[in-house]
């Protein structure tokens, strides 16, 4: 049960039991509403209901709570303290970006409003309305928060939402009132709820607080066995990290290898089920196929890429004869990158897709956070990432950053391995970029450009699927061949 009390300018929240004679103890039911006074600022905290909406599918989570904190006024100097614990989380989501973002799902997905993913594969017919997710996802990041959770001791966590980033919740600026228009006016369904709310909800002072448990039945098993286990889950208990082969038949022995490495926040293991699927059953006819599988939201991508050249060297050891070829998305193509620059991996070729390589350009980490929370699904992301990214442990992510030391060090070394890589680039909906990372960032290593490719409406999350990949990976490894034949 929820415990709130107020302290001077902050309001204090706590899912545990202290035996305090402050606290205001929530009943557990739909629309119990507690009202605080503070400095003449009624703060009014209202039970609210996540059915139909995308907080059914948070990842790794049961028990989801969402709670309605009503303003009467924006006080840049009240505060929130958030207690909870080990396995609890909390974040914070504005009242109309919510209601916005649940309509666009609503439309992609019918009736369906349990689904929080962009329908990546859009026609023209659904452009305006991906195109509006697109804009909420990367202009508006913002209005969903994650916080960070400090270790308190005995088990318990705390997260604030100080004063500075309440204001940056709620307040809306010029430019993004004016991107809300461009998008939402061009989506015939949703013209009419923006002309008679936005108006009021802009200016509403209200947000959503969100608090999830994590679902601990799921535990990822470090290995770097090379194993025989693609779609396999160790004892029941989770994703197997490291690499897996696909079911070996005789003829494999004469094929060469392809390695896939997945991006952030994201899996092969279940592959049959995401993102990953058609690129493996594109390659399994001609190759035999691994995948890895790591943990990428606080491990570092040195760690990473360390262990995957390990795992690289292993296998070479044991099919000297056949040439390696590691297919990489995104942040992949970085560890990809470190296990052949600093580990002397022997990779002959690297595919890139939608790869950083020059680290990330966005303008903080709280932003790429709320990427991920919002452009992600609950079987992709496995149970450690999911607690990493909500609990904000980032090692990961903060490794991204165009001005860390791991991008820098990573590029001063590579000077030699231009022959090795060739890039795939989305221009998704006529923009420079695939939403996530822009065409410049992906095919420059040093100034100097890499061999690519690039096509239209190819995004982020849809390089490998059905449609793209006899262009994408096959026009690549078509590139390799004439490479060889040279």
């Amino acid at each position: 049960m929820l415990e709130i009390r107020s302290i001077k300018k902050k309001i204090v929240v706590s899912t545990i039991n202290e035996e305090r004679k402050d606290k205001e103890l929530f009943e557990d039911r739909l629309g119990y509403s507690k009202e605080l006074i503070i400095d003449n600022n009624k703060v009014v905290i209202t039970k609210g209901s996540i059915e139909h909406t995308f907080l059914n599918n948070l990842p790794h989570t049961f028990n989801t709570e969402i709670f309605l904190v009503d303003l009467d006024k924006l006080d840049t100097t009240i505060s929130f303290d958030l207690f909870c614990k080990e396995d609890e989380y909390f974040f914070v989501i504005e009242e109309y970006y919510f209601k916005i973002w649940n309509e666009l799902n609503r439309l992609s997905d019918g009736e369906n409003t349990n689904g929080w993913l962009i329908n990546w594969d859009t026609n023209e017919e659904d452009s305006n309305l991906e195109r509006a997710k697109a804009t909420l996802i990367s202009k508006l990041s913002s209005k969903i928060q994650v916080l960070k959770h400090l270790d308190q001791g005995n088990e318990r966590l705390k997260a604030r939402l100080n004063n500075r980033k309440l204001n940056s919740l709620l307040s809306y600026s010029d430019k993004e009132i004016n991107l809300l228009e461009s998008n939402l006016e061009e989506i015939p369904e949703l013209r009419l709820f923006y002309l008679l709310n936005h108006e009021k909800e802009l200016n509403s002072n209200r947000f959503y607080l969100v608090k999830g448990c994590f679902d601990r039945d799921a535990k990822n098993i470090q290995s770097n066995d090379v194993v025989n286990s693609i779609g396999k889950k160790d004892g029941g208990l989770g994703y197997k990290l490291g690499l897996s082969s696909s079911i070996q038949n005789s003829d494999e022995l004469d094929k060469p290898i392809v390695i896939v490495v997945h991006g952030i926040g994201s899996s092969c293991f279940l592959y049959d089920t995401e993102i990953y699927c058609d690129l493996v059953k594109f390659l399994v006819p001609s190759f035999h196929v691994f995948t890895y599988d790591y943990l990428t939201i606080n491990q570092s991508i040195k760690d990473n890429g360390e262990m995957l050249a390990n795992d690289i060297s292993d296998l070479k050891k044991q099919y000297r004869d056949k040439e390696i070829i590691v297919i990489a998305h995104s942040l992949g193509g970085l560890v990809s990158r470190i296990a052949l620059v600093n580990h002397s991996a022997p990779i002959d070729y690297l595919i890139m897709a939608g790869t950083p390589n020059n680290g990330s350009k966005l303008a903080g980490i709280t932003k790429i956070t709320s990427k991920i929370l919002l452009k992600t699904n609950k079987k992709r992301l496995k149970g450690q990432d999911a607690e990493d990214l909500f609990h904000m442990r980032l090692k990961g992510l903060e490794d991204l950053g165009n001005k860390t030391t791991s991008i820098r060090d990573l590029n001063k070394d590579d000077f030699s391995n231009e022959n090795k890589y060739y890039c795939i680039v989305g221009n998704y909906l006529g923009l420079r970029n695939d939403i996530i990372v822009s065409n410049y960032n992906m095919i420059r290593i040093n100034h100097n450009k890499l061999p690519y490719f690039h096509k239209a409406n190819l995004n982020h999350m849809n390089y490998f699927n059905v449609n793209n990949i006899e262009k994408s990976i096959g026009r690549a490894l078509q590139n390799i061949t004439l490479k060889q034949l040279v």
